[in-house]
Formats: C-alpha cells, sequence, structure tokens
C-alpha cells in the first residue's frame, strides 16, 4: 500500500521545510509548493495535481487574503481537483468562510499544533472514503 500523500502549498519556505519534514518522518509522501506562483500561473496547479495526485492538499490562505481565496475557491471548483479534500490553514477564519463557502470541517486555524493537523487530515479522508490509512506522526 502506497503512504497518504499530500500537498502541502504555503507562502513561508521555513514551514514548507518544516512540514515535509515531520510528515515525511511520519510516513506521508509529502510535495512541497510555493502557493505565489500557482495563483499567479508561474506554476501549472492542475499539472501539480495531475503529476503527484495527492489523496488531500493543505493549503494556507494568507495576504493578499482577497487574491489567495479567490484562488482557493478556484481550486475547489477546478474539475482537476475538485475531487481532492482541501485543508486550510489561516488566521482570518471568517473571511475565509465567507469568501470561498469552507466549512469548518475544512479549516485550521493558526497557530495549529501538528496532531491537530492529522486528526483533521485522518476526518477529511475518512469522510472521502479513503482506504489508505492516514500514519500516525509523533509530535
Amino acid at each position: 500500500m502506497r503512504p497518504t500523500r499530500i500537498l502541502v502549498a504555503n507562502g513561508n519556505e521555513d514551514v514548507l521545510a518544516a512540514l515535509k519534514d515531520v510528515l515525511s518522518e511520519g510516513g506521508f509522501e509529502v510535495m512541497t509548493v510555493h502557493v505565489r506562483p500557482m495563483r499567479l500561473g508561474d506554476m501549472d496547479f492542475r499539472e501539480v495535481f495531475r503529476s503527484f495526485a495527492p489523496d488531500f492538499a493543505l493549503m494556507d490562505i494568507g495576504p493578499p487574503y482577497p487574491d489567495n481565496w479567490a484562488f482557493a475557491r478556484s481550486l475547489v471548483d477546478d474539475p482537476a481537483t475538485g475531487g481532492i479534500p482541501f485543508l486550510w490553514t489561516t488566521t482570518n477564519a471568517r473571511a475565509l468562510a465567507e469568501l470561498t463557502g469552507v466549512i469548518a470541517e475544512e479549516l485550521l486555524l493558526k497557530p495549529y499544533e501538528l496532531e491537530q493537523l492529522i486528526e483533521k487530515a485522518r476526518a477529511l479522508l475518512a469522510a472521502r472514503g479513503s482506504r489508505d490509512p492516514v500514519p500516525k506522526v509523533s509530535t
């Protein structure tokens, strides 16, 4: 059985590196990308999702909020990514829910503990009927 694949998109290189290290050590297969090039079209997000085929995506919504909220909505609405569960991280839950329709089960407010992220991932994958187990990650 292959490991659960997580696509991690964030605007902070240190956060990307830390999440990749911890999640990889926990048995996940992790691909990290910077949000900005995907949002600006410098990186084809459809190709990223198609080539990596993540089981779920962990996406950070940070400033500029209007642009990133619109990009988040486009990811959810796009046929290439619409079947993939997204776990969104942000500091502004109210605006994210208002602008994208994201429900609380798909949202993790910053700052968060790694175990919170893992529990949310398990719940999202279980809701989608994933057959691949989510590894335990020691924090």
